[in-house]
């Protein structure tokens, strides 16, 4: 349960840094929240 809510921050902060590099802007992947 846990190792999937890592999974999909890993994978939604993959989506945001592709998008941002497609648009030109610089992208830092927000740190996993407090768990």
């Amino acid at each position: 349960m846990l190792t999937d809510a890592i999974n999909y921050f890993n994978k939604v902060n993959a989506q945001i840094k592709t998008t941002a590099d497609n648009l030109g802007i610089p992208y830092t992947p927000s740190p996993s929240p407090p768990l």
